[in-house]
C-alpha cells in the first residue's frame, strides 16, 4: 500500500513542472497578444482610472439609508425612507413619505447638485461644512448663529476667535470672511457608525468626536441616534466633555421642508408662542403678521419668515413644545416637537415664494448666552417629527405653559 502511494505521488510531482510552464507560456502569449492590439493599454487605462474614483462619501463614509415597507397600503401618510450622512454630523440629505394621492414624495429641500463628490468636498466652498445649512437637515453643534473674529492670514479658510478666554480657529463662513459657519459637527465624521433593524422600521446610530482639532476649548463626545418609523423619526443626541474645561454647547437642527408649487396658499403653520426674540429683546407679535398661535394653525402668505420664538408652551399629552406645518390640500402635517426642557427655542424661517419652510429647534436662541457643560458632564437632546393626517385631532387644542 505504502509504495503505491508513494509511486502515485512520484507521478504527480512529475507533472507539476510541466503543467506550471504551459501556464506561464499561456500567460505571456496573452500579454504579448493584448499589448499588440492596444488592449493592454486600455486595460492600465481602466484600472487607473478606478484608482482616480476613490470618492467614498461625505467626510469620507458612505451615506446611511433607513427604510421601511408602507404598513396602510397608501390608505395614511407614513415614513418610508431617510438618508443622512455620517461624515457630515448625521446630517439628513432626504426623508420620503408615502401620502395618499401623491405617492412617494420626498420632505426636505434637495442638494443642488447629484454629484455628491463635486459638491460635498469639504473644502473651498463647502469647507467646515459650510454648504451644510442650505439643503436637508443639518445638526449644528457645539455652537449655533455665528461667531466673529480675524481671518488667519496663513490660511483663508479659517478664522481666530476667543471662547472663555481661549483662543481657537474655526472655519470661516467663506474665504477670510470675519464670520463662522454655524458649528463644527456638520464638518465632521463619525468615528463609528451602527445600524439596526426594528419591528417596525430601521436605527442607526453614530459618534462624534468634537474639539479635538483646537476648534473648542475642550474636546466633545456626541452619540446621535435616527430611529425610522411610520408615523415618527426619533432624534436624540447624547453630549458629554470629555475634556478638562467647562465649556459653553448648543444645538440646533434645520430641517428645510420643500413645499410643493401646486399647494400654495393651503399651508398653515402653528408656533406655541407670541414671544418673538430680536436683537436680544422679547417682543410680543399677539394679533400682529408673525402670531401662529392658533391651534388650528394660521395661512401662509407670501411673507418670507425669520423669527426666533420663545417661552414656547405645550400640550398636556406631549413630551415638549411642538409646532406643526400643516397642508390643507393634502390633508397631512408634520409635528416637531422638542422633549423635554433642552430647547429654548424654534427659530421659523421660509422664502417669500414659499418653496420652503424651516423649523429649526435651539437649544439655546441665536445670540443668547450659553450654559457651559462642565468637565465629565453629559446632557441628552431628543426630537421626534411625526406625520398625521389633519383630519385627526391634533394634540395642540389642550395647551398649557410648563
Amino acid at each position: 500500500m505504502k509504495s503505491f502511494v508513494a509511486s502515485g505521488r512520484r507521478k504527480w510531482n512529475g507533472m507539476i513542472t510541466p503543467l506550471l510552464v504551459g501556464l506561464l507560456c499561456l500567460g505571456l502569449l496573452t500579454i504579448a497578444y493584448n499589448h499588440i492590439h492596444g488592449n493592454f493599454h486600455r486595460l492600465k487605462q481602466q484600472l487607473g482610472d478606478e484608482e482616480v474614483d476613490d470618492y467614498a462619501g461625505p467626510g469620507g463614509q458612505p451615506p446611511v439609508t433607513l427604510t421601511r415597507t408602507v404598513s396602510s397600503l397608501g390608505s395614511q401618510a407614513e415614513f418610508t425612507s431617510l438618508t443622512l450622512f455620517p461624515g457630515r454630523g448625521m446630517q439628513m440629505e432626504q426623508i420620503h413619505a408615502s401620502i395618499p394621492g401623491m405617492g412617494d414624495v420626498p420632505l426636505l429641500v434637495d442638494l443642488p447638485s447629484d454629484n455628491l463628490s463635486t459638491v460635498l468636498t469639504n473644502k473651498g466652498n463647502d469647507a467646515g461644512g459650510r454648504m451644510s445649512p442650505t439643503f436637508g437637515g443639518a445638526f449644528l453643534a457645539p455652537w449655533i448663529g455665528q461667531l466673529t473674529g480675524e481671518p488667519v492670514a496663513t490660511n483663508p479658510e479659517l478664522l481666530t476667535t476667543t471662547v472663555v478666554q481661549q483662543p481657537v480657529q474655526i472655519f470661516a463662513s467663506a474665504d477670510n470672511a470675519s464670520t463662522s459657519v454655524e458649528g463644527s459637527l456638520s464638518g465632521t465624521a463619525a468615528t463609528k457608525t451602527e445600524t439596526v433593524v426594528l419591528a417596525e422600521g430601521q436605527a442607526v446610530t453614530s459618534t462624534f468626536e468634537v474639539g479635538t482639532k483646537k476648534d473648542w476649548p475642550s474636546t466633545l463626545e456626541m452619540t446621535g441616534s435616527v430611529r425610522l418609523t411610520g408615523q415618527a423619526i426619533d432624534v436624540t443626541w447624547v453630549v458629554k466633555n470629555t475634556g478638562g474645561t467647562a465649556v459653553p454647547f448648543a444645538l440646533a437642527w434645520r430641517p428645510i421642508l420643500a413645499l410643493p408649487d401646486s399647494t400654495h396658499g393651503h399651508m398653515q403653520l402653528y408656533v406655541p408662542s407670541t414671544s418673538v426674540l430680536s436683537r436680544g429683546k422679547i417682543q410680543d407679535v399677539k394679533g400682529g403678521e408673525q402670531d401662529f398661535s392658533q391651534a388650528s394653525g394660521t395661512n401662509l402668505t407670501g411673507t418670507a419668515l425669520d423669527s426666533t420664538y420663545v417661552n414656547l408652551s405645550h400640550a398636556l399629552l406631549d413630551d415638549g413644545p411642538a409646532v406643526e406645518v400643516r397642508n390643507s390640500q393634502i390633508g397631512t402635517g408634520l409635528r416637531l416637537t422638542m422633549a423635554g426642557d433642552g430647547f429654548q427655542a424654534v427659530h421659523i424661517r421660509s422664502d417669500r415664494k414659499m418653496s420652503w419652510i424651516s423649523l429649526e429647534p435651539e437649544s439655546t436662541a441665536e445670540g443668547e448666552s450659553v450654559p457651559l457643560l462642565a468637565p465629565g458632564a453629559s446632557k441628552t437632546l431628543r426630537l421626534r417629527l411625526e406625520i398625521f393626517p389633519i383630519g385627526n385631532r391634533s394634540r395642540l387644542k389642550a395647551s398649557s405653559t410648563p
